[in-house]
């Protein structure tokens, strides 16, 4: 893993022009590694916490439609919904 030394040009340069500098090549895809990961890893909790959103909607519809309006609400909620949610990016 790359480590920073104080030595480094890399990091005298980010120190004197702060937020407008870029990273050397090296440093900027073992950034971009870690931070795809973590967007990753963010984003299958944020469908999780969908699915279990919509699941729980799906039940109240049970107790709250009526039983000629209830299939087609469960059915857009399940096909357009939670179904895509499903297929998250795994890798």
């Amino acid at each position: 893993m790359f480590q920073f030394s104080d030595d480094l040009p890399a990091k005298a340069t980010w120190m004197r022009r702060g937020l407008w500098s870029r990273f050397t090549p090296d440093v900027e895809v073992v950034f971009r590694r870690l931070d795809d990961a973590e967007l990753l890893r963010y984003g299958r909790w944020a469908a999780l916490a969908a699915i279990l959103v919509m699941l729980v909607y799906g039940v109240l519809d049970v107790f709250m439609l009526e039983l000629a309006l209830l299939p087609s609400f469960l059915w857009v909620r399940f096909l357009f919904v939670v179904i895509p949610l499903t297929f998250v990016k795994k890798s």
